[in-house]
């Protein structure tokens, strides 16, 4: 899942790098905008089939909430899954020390 964040991360920056040359082709934006598009799907797929295998993995929920809030601009979204990871770790915590 890693390589294919990072995929889509290379070509947001590509994509945004282009549009602000002087004069942006339109034809390679709407070709840079297919390629994320079908990137962003890749990674939402394996997502998906991650939550199958272990929906409460800690690790996996902050970085894909991260992915969601800061290279896709799903922040509510993104913030969710931050949020219910440390919830995790805060719950783990609490039952070490009662133990």
């Amino acid at each position: 899942m890693s390589k294919s964040i990072e995929t889509v991360s290379n070509l947001q920056v590509e994509f945004w790098t282009h549009l602000t040359t002087l004069v942006p082709d339109l034809n390679v934006l709407n070709e840079l905008g297919k390629k994320i598009y079908i990137a962003a799907e890749e990674v939402d797929r394996l997502w998906y089939s991650l939550c199958e295998i272990n929906a409460s993995y800690q690790h996996a929920l902050t970085f894909y909430g991260e992915y969601l809030k800061e290279i896709r601009n799903h922040e509510h979204i993104g913030l969710q899954l931050i949020d219910r990871s440390l919830n995790m770790v805060i719950a783990k915590k609490a039952v070490e020390e009662v133990e």
